[in-house]
């Protein structure tokens, strides 16, 4: 007690008004990351460094669905276009409701991760939406067959002599195959059923 000083009686309805008003600490939130959205604590760690880092994840992994996809957009192509344009996410032109909707995109098979990250970087330099740029540059995945098979000849007329090999028995040249399809479509091709139609193609030959 200090005789100078009236005593100073906080009321408790006041106290728990000025608790709510306190932002959820880096501590509670990196926990809560852990707990609620199942994330390692390294990514929790990353994603809690600041707080505009923290609020642009959650806004990505509320509205997409799946925290560990965002989690690695937010802390891989996020974080690495911040760096190299030197702003922040206060300004940065990719919306957490536009980033979820590319991840939607790929999750639903309209884009590829390649054809992804084409548009992705599309949308950090003009802020257009994910399905604008996707359409505009022709990057939706290819699923019509007829188109698909055109590619996998043009592959295979690039390496006939792996063909042969592929043909024979080389399965590990499978993937010769299908990346040179995917570099021909500018990652819009399904790689899925280009695999489905090398098998049958090699099959048949």
């Amino acid at each position: 007690p200090d005789p100078d000083l009236p005593p100073l009686v906080l009321a408790k309805d006041w106290i728990e008004e000025q608790r709510k008003r306190i932002p959820e600490l880096p501590a509670d939130r990196r926990a809560r990351f852990v707990r609620d959205y199942e994330l390692g604590e390294y990514d929790a760690e990353v994603l809690t460094a600041s707080r505009a880092a923290a609020d642009y994840f959650e806004g990505v992994a509320r509205q997409h669905g799946d925290a560990k996809a965002a989690a690695n957009w937010v802390m891989g192509p996020v974080l690495e276009a911040i760096k190299t344009t030197g702003g922040d996410l206060d300004d940065f032109p990719v919306r957490p409701a536009d980033l979820a909707q590319l991840l939607n995109m790929v999750r639903d098979g309209l884009l590829s991760t390649t054809a992804a990250r084409q548009v992705f970087a599309r949308m950090v330099a003009t802020g257009d939406r994910p399905e604008q740029i996707a359409e505009r540059e022709g990057l939706l995945q290819v699923r019509d067959d007829d188109a698909l098979a055109g590619r996998v000849a043009e592959a295979i007329a690039k390496h006939p002599a792996e063909w042969e090999r592929f043909r024979g028995g080389e399965r590990k040249l499978q993937g010769v195959f299908v990346g040179t399809v995917m570099k021909l479509s500018k990652g819009s091709a399904d790689p899925k059923r280009v695999n489905q139609l090398l098998v049958e193609r090699a099959g048949a030959s």
